[in-house]
């Protein structure tokens, strides 16, 4: 796995091709193991997560707004900004903290581009 910077981004942490720590490697393999993603989807969307995440590497509510609209491989960017966009944070914060950690957003993103109807529905009650 290696993760590629975007060009022109602002808060870039890993410019360029280097290689993730072994326990970002290790989160991500296991996410990749209960999620349909393949190896560069996987890149895609921690680039995506990384670029918003905070210090503590978690999305608040405004940054996972934001990440959405980064987003339009999984059609879910034409909900930045909207209340069904306020609604998919509140859904993917499984533990109500507030917060989208890595897992909850991998494994969120994975539910609403590969999940059945029928678990979508379950989620969203």
């Amino acid at each position: 796995f290696f993760i590629m910077g975007q060009e022109g981004s602002t808060r870039r942490k890993r410019p360029g091709n280097i290689p993730l720590d072994k326990d970002t490697l290790t989160r991500l393999k296991k996410i990749q193991t209960q999620t349909s993603f393949e190896d560069t989807e996987i890149q895609k969307l921690f680039v995506v997560f990384e670029e918003l995440a905070d210090e503590q590497q978690v999305l608040s509510r405004e940054a996972f707004q934001k990440a959405l609209g980064g987003l339009t491989d999984y059609n879910l960017a034409r909900f930045k900004d909207l209340p069904m966009g306020l609604r998919l944070f509140d859904i993917l914060d499984r533990n109500q903290d507030g917060t989208i950690d890595l897992e909850e957003f991998f494994l969120g993103i994975s539910l609403l581009h590969h999940g059945t109807e029928e678990d979508k529905i379950e989620r969203m009650q």
